[in-house]
């Protein structure tokens, strides 16, 4: 065999594999089935009932009595609303039996301790005592308001310092 018939074969022979590679190839490519497309569950939300209720319907009631866009649209009436002038706020009875006995100062926290009429009561800023009303608590008084008047109620005398507690 000559060299030429040889390199003849060879090249037959890898021909012939490279159709054979390309029609596997195709074969595959063709018969073989995609996977199938799936489409997504999708949930739908669930709306809630379209009720109209009567709060709804007094809501659109001035829009129901002028239409936006027709001809006999009329503008809003304007109210004349004139507001009571401020009444005057009662005066309670002047502080009779009050003692002030200690004050709380903790943090924001502002309290006092006092005796009226024998009881004694714990009273925060803006709470009613008689008809007075707690303003302010300082280390050493108070200070409430009944109207237009204030009044300031000092802690007691302090112990003189021969006095000794046991």
């Amino acid at each position: 065999m000559s060299h030429s018939s040889i390199a003849r074969r060879i090249t037959l022979l890898l021909t012939l594999a490279l159709i054979l590679v390309v029609c596997w190839i195709l074969a595959v490519l063709l018969l073989s089935s995609p996977d199938p497309v799936r489409t997504p569950q999708m949930q739908v939300p669930q709306l809630p009932d379209a009720s109209f209720d009567d709060a709804m319907s007094a809501d659109l009631e001035p829009a129901l009595l002028r239409p936006l866009f027709w001809e006999s649209r009329r503008p809003i009436e304007e109210v004349d609303v004139t507001e009571p002038a401020p009444a005057e706020p009662q005066q309670a009875e002047p502080l009779k039996d009050v003692t002030l006995l200690g004050v709380l100062l903790v943090g924001d926290q502002r309290s006092a301790i006092v005796r009226h009429a024998g009881e004694v009561v714990r009273l925060q800023e803006n709470d009613e005592l008689a008809g007075w009303t707690l303003l302010r608590v300082y280390p050493d008084k108070i200070e409430l308001r009944s109207g237009r008047r204030t009044h300031s109620l000092p802690l007691r005398e302090p112990l003189s310092p021969q006095i000794q507690l046991q």
